[in-house]
Formats: structure tokens, C-alpha cells, sequence
């Protein structure tokens, strides 16, 4: 299992940024989705069950997919304390 958080840049011309946040959101993989100030305009984070395979599917074909986001940043989390995170209704073992 691998835990990421990714910061999205959407395009000004496509779907407002709270319906992007909103898909993102909607999507199996995702812990959660916020609108930011500053640089990016969504952070979320991901957890890839699969581990480096996941991963490797979702940063090449998912975040592609999504036509509105220009540009996107991954941040794998190597070490963490106080993880609140609550995993997926998708993920049942670790």
C-alpha cells in the first residue's frame, strides 16, 4: 500500500475547480479532496492498495484522463505520525 498526495493545477477554460475537487473526490482511490489558495487550486490524497503498480497505473492513465487538470505534482508519504487517514470503503484487507 501506498499513500500519496497529489496537488492539481486545473484549466481556467474547463469545469470549475469545486466540480473537479468534486470528481476527484468521487473516485475509489481518493482519502480526500480540497480547494486551496496558492500555487495549486486542489490537494487530495490517494491510497494505491496495489502498491508502486497502482501507482504507476494512476499517475499515467488516471490523472491524464482528467482533461481539466494542466498540471499535476505527486508526493508519495514515506514515514508519517498521527495518520488519521480512513481508507476506502474499496480497500477491505492491508
Amino acid at each position: 500500500m501506498v499513500s500519496i498526495v497529489i496537488r492539481y493545477c486545473v484549466s481556467p477554460s474547463g469545469l470549475k475547480i469545486a466540480g473537479v475537487r468534486k470528481c476527484i473526490a468521487l473516485r475509489q482511490l481518493f482519502l480526500w479532496a480540497g480547494v486551496v489558495a496558492g500555487r495549486y487550486d486542489i490537494i487530495a490524497e490517494v491510497v494505491c492498495v496495489g502498491g508502486k503498480d497502482e501507482l504507476y497505473r494512476f499517475t499515467t492513465e488516471t490523472i491524464l484522463k482528467m482533461a481539466t487538470v494542466i498540471r499535476s505534482e505527486t508526493f508519495i508519504i514515506l514515514k508519517s505520525r498521527h495518520n488519521w487517514i480512513r481508507l476506502p470503503a474499496s480497500v477491505k484487507n492491508i
